[in-house]
């Protein structure tokens, strides 16, 4: 089968990858269509480009199953699905996925939408540990697909969603997708406070946590107090000092419980999640519950749909057009 891979002094390219069914708690999938993660995947494209070996990308899958490895998984036999999994759900043209990774798919849901669940499942858990309960006011800052993602499902919970974001036509969709305003930057941002803060970026934030902090809700003893949550991958130096107050720093690691166990994701065992948390498969479903009854807008964040066959010129676009934000790769 074909699969798209980085290595061996090489971009982003197709490469040949020998199929293999599935084992028990795995389930195979033909693929109909895949989500690029631009984030994660340019990543490991600068990071693995020269490495000795290739290395498959991508982890947002949607298909039908063609088979399963055990009897557990025989009512998936057939069905649309959704899959996800780093060095699972890569973008080929079959995949084989533990279990619990995989979902199917509502009927009025198309494969095109439903690869965002993947994404959004990092949202649910985003705000699941920003411990959202209802009008607080929210900033989020980076407006990139999770970012747009945490926006939108932040929103029925929030008073007042604002986010912040340098590209204008990423603004022009998060307005468009009913976030109540949208700035280039702190500079532009007016007089206000917030009681949670989503960090969706990449690169150096230094500057942007101390921004953050100053911008956090003051109490009536005047001492700032909220949650500051990270989702992307980036670098930033805190200095920790009572002036600061009572702020929390939260990582929103991944997309729920179980996810990267692989003795979880294939049925051997169960976790407990914290409370006010869910499991990486209860994370998919309700952002699959969010899509399917249009309370996230999927279709104005998918901005290219490309051919498998045409795959480097979709991480091409990436790296070079701003305006590229979900791009999704077809296979038929």
């Amino acid at each position: 089968m074909r699969t798209i891979c980085v290595g061996l002094g090489r971009g982003p390219h197709i490469a040949a990858l020998r199929r293999r069914n599935p084992g028990p708690g795995e389930i195979a999938i033909k693929t109909e269509a895949s989500l690029i993660s631009a984030g994660t995947e340019l990543h490991y494209i600068s990071k693995l480009r020269n490495g000795v070996e290739r290395f498959p990308l991508g982890y947002c899958a949607a298909g039908y199953v063609s088979s399963v490895g055990d009897p557990t998984g025989g009512d998936l036999a057939g069905r649309r699905v959704i899959a996800i999994g780093w060095q699972q759900a890569i973008h080929a043209e079959h995949i084989v996925v533990n279990k619990r990774l995989v979902v199917p798919l509502p009927d009025d849901v198309s494969f095109q939408e439903g690869v965002f669940a993947g994404l959004a499942a990092t949202g649910v858990h985003a705000v699941h540990r920003a411990n959202q309960e209802g009008e607080e006011r929210v900033l989020i800052i980076g407006l990139g697909l999770v970012g747009q993602l945490v926006a939108q499902i932040a929103r029925p919970l929030s008073s007042k969603v604002v986010g912040l974001e340098p590209i204008q036509s990423r603004r022009e969709i998060a307005a468009k997708c009913g976030i109540d305003a949208v700035y280039a930057g702190f500079a532009d941002l007016p007089d206000g406070r917030f009681d949670r803060i989503y960090f969706c970026i990449s690169g150096e934030a230094t500057l942007a946590i101390q921004n953050a902090v100053s911008r956090m809700t003051r109490m009536a003893d005047l001492q700032p107090r909220g949650v500051i949550v990270a989702v992307g991958r980036f670098d930033a130096k805190v200095s920790f000092a009572p002036e600061m107050g009572n702020v929390d720093f939260r990582y929103a690691s991944r997309c729920g419980t179980g996810y990267r166990h692989p003795d979880y994701e294939r049925g051997i065992i169960d976790l407990r999640p914290p409370s006010g948390e869910d499991t990486v498969d209860g994370n998919l479903r309700t952002a699959l519950q969010l899509i399917a009854e249009s309370r996230l807008d999927i279709r104005s964040l998918l901005s290219h749909e490309i051919p498998f066959d045409s795959a480097a010129e979709a991480y091409k676009l990436l790296m070079e057009d701003n305006t590229a934000l979900g791009v999704v790769l077809r296979y038929s």
